[in-house]
């Protein structure tokens, strides 16, 4: 709820002066007044006020903080790779070396207990948002791209992860995203059907949950894809892709590029 949000940080500056902390506190207002751009896709405004949140509490330099900044740059970049016809290495990477940050924080909170509640679900929130990154196959066009052995190594590192320690707690809202990515997974690794059977498992658990209409969706996208692979393969051994000439290639203007997204790319 983009509107109430909003509401929330504004009454948070209102009462700044009166933290014990207030350059902390404009530093997370910062973050989540990025946080609502970017899920309105303001994506340029999105990272001016990530800039100004990190800043505002780079002195500080806990872990918390750390962490907020690296998913937010994380989130920031993905969409903004999502927006563009070409899919550009250089910013993958860096969304990718900013989850690995998320990653870290998260480790070094099994030492713990206190904060165990809120590492389970961040853990498998960061797994799910990593293993679509590197897999790439969140449209059709995606799919058709190919992507490094190194990255399905990684993404089937996450979701071996998930199912070893995570599976018997997992909400119905996870299952969807870990047969949406266990589809994603088995397709990179050329086995059809079991992608295909993945794909379908998210839609039935999509449409259960009512509402994801979203999820439900790119789930039907995922589904119908690999029905056709599936009759092209049968004929004739497998699927025609694309060879992937935008990996390295420059994205296209928009105007969501920003001074750091165009430093990333020089």
């Amino acid at each position: 709820q983009p509107e109430r949000a909003q509401q929330l940080i504004d009454a948070a500056f209102n009462f700044m002066s009166e933290a014990k902390n207030p350059q902390l506190m404009v530093g997370r207002a910062y973050y989540y007044q990025a946080e609502v751009l970017r899920r309105q896709g303001s994506l340029g405004k999105a990272e001016y006020y990530m800039n100004l949140g990190g800043q505002n509490i780079a002195a500080f330099q806990t872990s918390v903080e750390t962490f907020l900044i690296a998913w937010e740059r994380a989130r920031i970049l993905i969409d903004f790779i999502g927006c563009n016809p070409h899919r550009n290495l250089k910013l993958v990477n860096e969304a990718r070396r900013n989850l690995e940050k998320c990653f870290d924080f998260l480790v070094h909170l099994e030492t713990e207990n206190s904060y165990c509640f809120v590492r389970k679900p961040l853990f498998v929130l960061v797994c799910f948002v990593m293993t679509i990154l590197l897999l790439d196959c969140d449209s059709d066009a995606a799919r058709k791209r190919t992507v490094s052995k190194e990255f399905i190594t990684k993404a089937q590192w996450c979701l071996d992860t998930i199912k070893k320690e995570y599976l018997s707690e997992m909400t119905l809202a996870d299952r969807v995203y870990l047969y949406l990515c266990s589809s994603d997974l088995e397709y990179r690794l050329g086995n059809y059907a079991e992608a295909e059977e993945f794909a379908r498992l998210a839609v039935k658990k999509a449409v259960e949950m009512g509402s994801y209409f979203k999820e439900a969706s790119k789930a039907q996208e995922r589904l119908d894809f690999m029905r056709v692979i599936r009759r092209a393969h049968s004929m004739d051994n497998g699927p025609q892709q694309s060879e992937s000439e935008g990996e390295n290639a420059d994205i296209s203007s928009s105007g969501a590029e920003s001074d750091w997204l165009t430093a990333l790319l020089n």
